[in-house]
């Protein structure tokens, strides 16, 4: 028996949900809060701006990492001016 893959994500990753079938399509949101690792459970906000628990299972799910410090570079201190 082989173990099933954990789905990882962070806050602020996109998370895009496959279609449950052809005549639906999939879902994109963004990751608010990891409710559990393992197994996983996020808080996610949708593009419609509803929000769900979700509890992905390995493949059903795509986690695309946000870009590294995209909101914290406005938190950083200008540089000093050199005289």
């Amino acid at each position: 028996m082989c173990e099933a893959e954990v789905v990882h994500g962070r806050p602020g990753d996109t998370i895009t949900v496959g279609a449950g079938s052809t005549s639906q399509t999939g879902r994109t949101g963004v990751i608010e809060k990891v409710l559990s690792e393992d197994p996983a459970r996020f808080l996610v906000r949708w593009t419609d701006g509803r929000q769900t628990i979700v509890a992905p299972a390995a493949g059903s799910v795509t986690v695309t990492p946000a870009k590294a410090g995209g909101a914290k570079r406005s938190a950083k201190k200008p540089a000093a001016k050199k005289r």
